[in-house]
């Protein structure tokens, strides 16, 4: 993939993508390990805990947009030798409006038998036989079903062997997910009992995936799985998938990686966590200091972030750093100002309105009070367990929280925000950002200009 750098604002549209690097385009990936942390570098503490001796089940914790996928595509690359990695995104492979337990465990098992038919690994067939008959049993899914389910698969005969059966399944109940699900809600869900029947062939399958990679790489590998995108889970679904009902993923027979969001620590039952998994916080780039100054280590970082992709004659250096300062460190928040700063500036150089292309202060300033627009409308308790009192959190309650600590940052007293739903609510929507794995958190640039504004 092309990796090189930006020489016009339209090629710095197709560069500025708000997503994670994938692996092709690790040419312009640039360590952030200092302006996070100067003392622990998160991918080497993945790899102690996941070189530890046991199946550790890993919560790879963050702020969404902060770069753990970033940082795990990284990770891969590095440890290619000594781990096979079996990853997928929720938002990618089902487009999952709402994660779940059960979910979750259908595409565990379409994923890592779908890899191990690409690696060429052999698994049993008695065990794959047992998979199968208890899916179709269960599902009530016909041969016939089967076969449709994989004629866009590269012409598998979904009657030839059991492992083709079971792959069939695995299209056929990821389909049902993309169309909301209701099969898996009907046969599973509304059965408490059926989740555990769910989870034990999850977990007979991976263990025999766990085998065939041993087997096939003579060895030298051990399969981990990387879950992606439940840090976009709502603090509901993340409540009831690591805490009320951990077991079907912290009991899976392989080591595992899963991305999870940052309410879930600030969770008032978060301790439960500890029992059953390994935590690992993506802190933060620090961009501005507890006293308030600004972090220049953590500013400069995010410009050679930008300016390993976009020629520096592009951009006013002005403008680069205001866009930076009052994106919080969020670096999803950063590309998105830059792509409507971009987008602003092109357009004005196609009406005539200035000769040179380059994107100045104005631009980035668009670019801002468009996100702080979206910012904004997003405080409001959406997403919160049914089970907390819905008089509990109100968006005044947010509004006088944040005020509370906009008063405390400007005397420079930031401190660690208490584990309640109201701060739950502010740090999954953006409103306030935990800083530098010190626990002391900040009200987002742009919330803090809107609270000024009145």
């Amino acid at each position: 993939m092309n990796t090189d750098k930006a020489k016009s604002l339209a090629e710095m549209l197709s560069v500025l993508c708000p997503g994670p690097l994938e692996e092709g385009q690790l040419g312009w990936f640039r360590e952030t390990g200092e302006a996070r942390d100067e003392h622990l570098e998160r991918r080497g503490v993945l790899a102690d805990y996941l070189g530890a001796g046991v199946p550790d089940k890993i919560l790879f914790i963050g702020h969404p947009g902060s770069g753990k996928s970033t940082e795990l595509v990284k990770f891969q690359e590095e440890h290619r030798d000594k781990w096979a990695f079996v990853g997928f995104s929720v938002v990618k492979e089902a487009q999952l409006s709402q994660v779940s337990v059960e979910a979750l465990l259908i595409l565990v098992v379409e994923v890592v038998q779908r890899t191990m038919k690409e690696w060429g690994c052999t698994l049993d067939e008695k065990t794959v036989k047992s998979v199968y008959e208890w899916f179709a049993e269960t599902f009530e899914i016909r041969e016939d079903q089967l076969a449709a389910s994989l004629e866009s698969g590269g012409g598998v005969d979904a009657q030839s062997t059991w492992w083709s059966k079971l792959l069939g399944v695995g299209a056929y109940m990821k389909a049902d997910l993309k169309a909301g699900g209701s099969l898996l809600h009907r046969k599973v869900a509304k059965d408490r009992r059926r989740l555990g029947e769910l989870a034990g062939r999850c977990h007979m399958l991976v263990r025999e995936a766990n085998l065939a990679v041993r087997k096939r790489f003579e060895g030298a590998r051990e399969m981990v799985l990387i879950i992606e995108d439940l840090d976009k889970a709502t603090i509901g679904a993340a409540e009831e998938v690591f805490i009320e009902n951990p077991a079907p993923l912290a009991e899976l027979p392989c080591r595992a990686i899963f991305t999870a969001p940052i309410s879930l620590i600030s969770n008032p039952l978060a301790a439960r966590l500890d029992a059953l998994f390994r935590r690992v916080q993506l802190p933060m780039i620090k961009v501005w200091e507890r006293n308030g100054k600004p972090c220049e280590k953590g500013i400069e970082t995010i410009k050679g972030i930008l300016y390993e992709r976009v020629e520096k004659g592009l951009v006013e250096d002005g403008a680069v750093e205001e866009a930076i300062k009052k994106t919080g460190g969020v670096l999803r928040h950063f590309f998105e100002v830059m792509v409507t700063a971009t987008q602003k500036a092109r357009g004005a150089c196609e009406k005539g309105e200035r000769g040179e292309e380059r994107i100045n202060e104005g631009d980035v300033r668009y670019g801002l009070d468009q996100l702080k627009q979206k910012l904004v409308r997003q405080l409001g308790p959406v997403g919160l367990p049914k089970k907390y009192d819905p008089y509990e959190v109100t968006v005044e309650k947010m509004i006088e929280r944040l005020r509370f600590a906009r008063l405390r940052e400007l005397k420079g007293k930031q401190r660690q925000v208490e584990s309640d739903p109201v701060n739950m609510l502010l740090l999954e929507c953006h409103a306030l950002l935990e800083y530098n794995g010190k626990g002391w958190h900040l009200v987002h640039p742009l919330v803090a200009e809107h609270l000024e504004e009145g």
